[in-house]
This record gives structure tokens, C-alpha cells and sequence, in this order.
């Protein structure tokens, strides 16, 4: 069987030849330009040395530099602490600086009972005291304060009695704060 010359054969092999010498630079292959087979290999090689490294951690950097100060805040309001003071196991008010606020020695009596510290200190709604660290020689201690409501404004408005950690009354340091 004899084959026949066709002309749509030719267009096809013609078509064919000029696809590969297109695509033949392209893909790093034959007939490529220096410059586009190194692309190609970089191309390439990033491509395996990302699929090697995923997942995979490197050794942590150096520390960066310290960031700036923030903005330095405003101050807040005054406190509203009526008076406060800080008492030696004595009854006497302390000479530490900011010891005492409206509050002077003439207003603290000691009525001689082991343990008790009056305050004269007009218009007192509530007070709170807690004892000092290693007051009196002892360690541990507990301040208990009475409003007196039935002398609002007489020499004894505030009782801070302290006890010792055995619960025994015993003459501590403390801090007191009157509102």
C-alpha cells in the first residue's frame, strides 16, 4: 500500500518543530541561552531546598535592641485618708519621714493597759491598723480597732488594742490609718 503525500501532515510536523524550539529555552533544555538554563537551575533548586527545610527550625537569633520608654503617667488623685500614723510599741508616734498625717502625739494616749493606744481624732467613721514587722522584739501580731461611738469627740474616739502571736495583749508597733 503506496501512502500519499498530504500537505495537512507537513503543517503538523512543521507546527511541531516550531513548538519545540520555543519551549526547548524555556525548560533549560537544547538551543538555551546561558542566563535562562541558570534561571531555570535556581528555580529549580529553590524548589527542592524549600521542600527539604519545611517544617524544620533554625538556630534562634540574637536578642534585638531594647524598645524606647513608654510615656511616664499622671499622677493620681490625693489619697483621703483623714489621718494616719505609725506608733512605737511605746504609744509614741514614730520620727520615720511621712510617719504621721494630721496627727500629732497630744492625740495618742496610752491608758495603761498592756496592749492599748487611744487616738483623739474628731469625726472618724472607720479606722484599720495592722502591727509592725518584728514589733516589740516579737514576730506575728494582731491590731484590732474600735470606733467609739459613744465619745465622738473626746480623748479616746479610736482604741487600737495589739496582741502578740500567742494571742496574749502586748505593747506592739502598728501602723494606723482613720477615715
Amino acid at each position: 500500500m503506496k501512502r500519499r503525500f498530504r500537505w495537512s501532515h507537513v503543517t503538523i510536523a512543521l507546527a511541531m518543530v516550531a513548538a519545540v524550539a520555543i519551549a526547548a529555552p524555556a525548560i533549560g533544555g537544547q538551543g538555551a541561552t546561558t542566563a535562562v538554563k541558570k534561571q531555570a537551575l535556581k528555580k529549580l533548586i529553590k524548589k527542592q531546598v524549600a521542600k527539604q527545610l519545611a517544617g524544620k527550625t533554625g538556630p534562634q537569633g540574637s536578642a534585638g535592641a531594647n524598645g524606647l520608654n513608654g510615656l511616664n503617667g499622671t499622677n493620681g488623685a490625693n489619697g483621703t485618708a483623714r489621718a494616719f500614723a505609725a506608733v512605737d510599741n511605746d504609744g509614741t508616734l514614730t520620727d520615720i519621714p511621712g510617719g504621721a498625717f494630721n496627727i500629732t502625739q497630744a492625740q495618742v494616749t496610752k491608758p495603761g493597759s498592756t496592749g492599748t493606744n487611744c487616738f483623739a481624732v474628731p469625726g472618724v467613721r472607720s479606722a484599720i491598723a495592722t502591727v509592725s514587722e518584728g514589733s516589740g522584739g516579737q514576730s506575728g501580731g494582731v491590731a484590732t480597732v474600735e470606733v467609739d461611738p459613744l465619745d465622738p469627740g473626746g480623748d479616746c474616739t479610736v482604741i487600737v488594742q495589739t496582741t502578740n502571736s500567742a494571742g496574749t495583749d502586748a505593747d506592739l508597733s502598728f501602723f494606723v490609718w482613720f477615715q
